[in-house]
């Protein structure tokens, strides 16, 4: 991919430091992390890259959110993080001792700590985040800092190109410029993010790797599912109909939802063999941890596909009280709607008035 330099996140370190630390001998490019290190405090990898582009000098180094949940970390008793605004005031002026012109951070710490980098006073001229929560969506300034934010969930690829006056680092790499400190005054930005829509096809060598990966990853995730064995004690799956009993009151409602993808969102997981995944199947189907009144999450049966109850809630008084008892959706539809259809998950912006239609207009 032509990378010269990767910060290390949390996520990184899922598999262990030692793993990490293998896998960087293999790799052509530089792992970098300024405030990973070992129970000693000897940092594991290198803190910083400076590299000369065109005319320019420039730094990048890594910084790892300090609230890393250590504990969860394969091998963690090898390892700490150090404070990382403690690391910037120390490493910045170093790198610039060292000829960077322009410095850059990467990192995954939150919205707020990027803020407070921006407010150490550090001459960083750009932070590329990447916190869980992705508060910072448009690119913004803070003293004299330029923040922005990588999209997660490998749903785009993001470019950043910085402009120099007159010029731009790489046109200028062939000639030698005057002033150059005075020219780093005036860079501008301009940031974009391509969408890797299902319809860009995978590439030759990679597409087939992942593909392979998640196969495993499927075959475990079915391994350690649970299966009803008729010794549970739960009422849990008894409590919901299912959308063919809605159908027997509410033909046309039924009629209205089999056209939409609720109807067809559980053979969506199935094509991508993501079926045996908890944080999927859960927006999937319905009352997912539920069959014949035990948990049995992977023989999904009846409860396939998001239904009326998904919304609604279980469906057994409306159904013995011949709808005396009445079925409404939570205070707030919205709400309702928004436990699944979020940014991280979900891209139809038109849903909510989508669905509240078939409820209320058909039959």
């Amino acid at each position: 991919m032509g990378c010269d330099a990767f910060n290390v996140g949390a996520y990184d370190l899922s598999l262990g430091v030692d793993y990490l630390v293998h896998k960087r001998a293999e790799a052509k490019f530089i792992f970098i992390s300024a405030n990973l290190s070992d129970k000693h405090g000897k940092l594991l990898l290198s803190p910083y890259l400076i590299k000369q582009v065109g005319p320019v000098k420039i730094g990048v180094f890594g910084l790892m959110d300090s609230s890393l949940k250590i504990d969860k970390v394969p091998e963690n008793h090898k390892i700490m993080v150090k404070d990382p605004f403690e690391v910037a005031r120390a490493l910045v002026p170093e790198m610039k001792k060292k000829g960077a012109d322009l410095i850059v951070l990467l990192t995954d710490m939150t919205s707020r700590s990027l803020r407070r980098v921006a407010q150490l006073g550090l001459p960083i001229d750009l932070v590329v985040g990447s916190d869980e929560k992705n508060e910072i969506s448009l690119p913004i300034v803070v003293e004299n800092t330029f923040i922005t934010h990588l999209d997660r969930g490998g749903k785009a690829v993001g470019r950043l190109e910085i402009a120099f006056p007159g010029g731009s680092a790489s046109d200028a790499g062939s000639r030698s410029l005057p002033g150059l400190s005075e020219r780093l005054k005036g860079l501008s930005y301009q940031n974009n993010f391509v969408q890797l829509r299902l319809s860009i096809p995978d590439h030759l060598k990679i597409g087939p790797m992942v593909a392979a990966v998640t196969d495993k990853i499927s075959e475990i995730q079915k391994d350690s599912m649970s299966v009803a064995d008729g010794s549970g004690d739960s009422d849990c799956g008894k409590r919901f109909v299912g959308v063919e009993i809605c159908a027997g009151c509410h033909p046309g409602r039924h009629k209205a939802w089999l056209a939409t993808e609720h109807s067809r969102a559980y053979q969506t997981l199935v094509r991508k063999n993501k079926q045996y995944d908890d944080d999927c199947i859960v927006c999937h189907s319905l009352a997912y941890q539920c069959a014949l009144g035990e948990p049995d999450m992977k023989n999904i049966g009846a409860f396939a596909n998001v239904q009326c109850e998904s919304c609604h809630g279980p469906g057994e008084l409306h159904v013995k009280t011949r709808g005396k008892e009445t079925m409404t959706v939570a205070k707030s539809a919205t709400s309702t709607c928004l436990r699944c259809h979020t940014p991280e998950k979900s891209a139809d912006s038109g849903f909510l008035g989508k669905f509240r239609s078939i409820c209320t207009e058909t039959p």
